[in-house]
């Protein structure tokens, strides 16, 4: 879970170091609870022109159903009563960004199946390393 104070410097970093020269990357975007600080900077940003679909969120949006069955059957996500008994969390992700969406990309799948379109990148957050040395190969796989 993002704190508060973390979710502030993300919407700082978007609104007033963000210059728009790249693009912002986020691995591992969950049910958007820092994704959202990120597009709501860069709608208050003054200094970027064109905002639309800056950020992509790549995400599963799955919970593995060895971790669902461990949950009895919910996934623990902000207490979403939608999401229980579910495998997929892309709906509450895209409600929780309904008013901000047209600034992201939703890249929904593996990460290390999915491919990067060679755009330059200003802000790259990573949230999903659960193997440090295998998931920093892969980003200079991919990203580099």
């Amino acid at each position: 879970m993002t704190s508060i104070r973390e979710r502030k410097v993300l919407k700082y970093f978007a609104r007033c170091l963000y210059s728009g020269a790249g693009e912002i990357v986020y691995l591992g975007s969950g049910v958007a609870g820092t994704v959202y600080p990120f597009a709501l900077g860069l709608s208050k940003n003054q200094q970027v022109l064109e905002k639309k679909s800056r950020i992509y969120a790549y995400d599963a949006f799955t919970t593995p159903k060895q971790k669902v069955a461990a949950r009895g059957g919910q996934i623990y996500y902000q207490n979403i009563r939608e999401s229980q008994k579910q495998d997929s969390y892309l709906h509450i992700f895209q409600k929780n960004c309904k008013t901000l969406i047209d600034y992201v990309n939703v890249c929904d799948g593996d990460i290390t199946t999915l491919s990067w379109l060679h755009k330059p990148i200003e802000i790259l957050h990573i949230d999903i390393a659960k193997k440090i040395k295998s998931m920093a190969t892969h980003c200079q796989r991919i990203f580099a």
